[in-house]
C-alpha cells in the first residue's frame, strides 16, 4: 500500500534526524580538536571547551533543518561557523564574569580598610566580611545587586582554604611572601594555589550566572 505524502515526509523527517545524529557522534572529536585550534590558550582549558563544544551542539541541533548534506566532513564544515559564534560568545561572558569579580573584591578590599580600624582583619572570619558582608550602597558602583549576590554565593561555596587564600591576598591586598611565610611554603606554591581558587570562584560564579540567565 503506497504512503501518504504526510507518511513519506514524517518518514524523510525521522530518517534526516537519525542521519544528523549519527553524523554528530562521528564528528564530535574533530569539533573539539577544531574549537582547541580556533580557541587557542583559551579553549585548551577542559572545562571551558567543553562548554563551547556543548553549546554548538546545542545551536546546530536546533538548528539542524538547515544542514543540507550527508557526510561528517560536510557537517563539521557547517558546524564551523556555529563553533566560532559560540566561542567568541563564551570568551566574552568570561572576560564579563571577571570583570565583575574583579570590581566587586576591589570595593571589598577598600571596605576592608576603611573597616580595619574597628576590626582585627586576622581574627575577622571571611564569611563575616564578604560573604555576610552588607551592602548599603554608600559606594557608587555599576555592578547591580544580582552580580554582588552571585558573588557572594560563588564565595560561600569555595573551600575554607580557597576563601582564606582570596580574602587575604586578593581582597586586603595581603603580600604572598608573608602569607607564604606564614604557611611555611613557598610564594611560588601560594600563587598556584590562589589562581586554582581564583578559577574554582570563577567557575562557581559562571554557573550561578548561566542558571539565572536561563529561567
Amino acid at each position: 500500500m503506497a504512503r501518504s505524502g504526510r507518511e513519506r515526509s514524517t518518514c524523510d523527517a525521522n530518517e534526516r534526524t537519525h542521519l544528523v545524529a549519527r553524523l554528530f557522534d562521528e564528528t564530535l572529536d574533530r569539533l573539539r580538536d577544531h574549537i582547541v585550534t580556533a580557541g587557542g590558550r583559551f579553549a585548551r582549558q577542559s572545562n571551558d571547551c567543553d562548554d563551547v563544544v556543548q553549546a554548538t551542539c546545542l545551536i546546530a541541533w536546533q538548528e539542524r533543518e538547515r544542514f543540507n548534506g550527508r557526510t561528517a566532513d560536510e557537517l563539521l564544515a557547517w558546524l564551523r561557523p556555529i563553533a566560532r559564534h559560540a566561542l567568541l560568545h563564551h570568551v566574552r561572558d568570561e572576560r564579563r564574569i571577571a570583570r565583575r569579580l574583579q570590581e566587586l573584591f576591589e570595593r571589598e578590599r577598600e571596605r576592608e580598610r576603611e573597616t580595619s580600624s574597628a576590626c582585627d582583619p586576622r581574627a575577622a572570619s571571611f564569611s563575616d566580611e564578604v560573604v555576610g558582608g552588607r551592602n548599603d550602597g554608600a559606594r557608587e558602583s555599576h555592578l547591580d545587586d544580582a552580580d554582588v549576590a552571585r558573588a557572594r554565593a560563588a564565595l560561600a561555596r569555595l573551600r575554607e582554604a580557597d576563601r582564606e587564600l582570596i580574602v587575604a591576598l586578593w581582597v586586603r591586598g595581603e603580600r604572598v611572601t608573608d602569607f607564604a611565610a606564614r604557611l611555611g611554603v613557598t610564594a611560588g606554591v601560594v600563587r598556584k594555589r590562589l589562581q586554582r581558587a581564583r578559577e574554582r570562584l570563577r567557575r562557581w560564579f559562571r554557573r550561578l550566572y548561566d542558571a539565572e540567565r536561563a529561567t
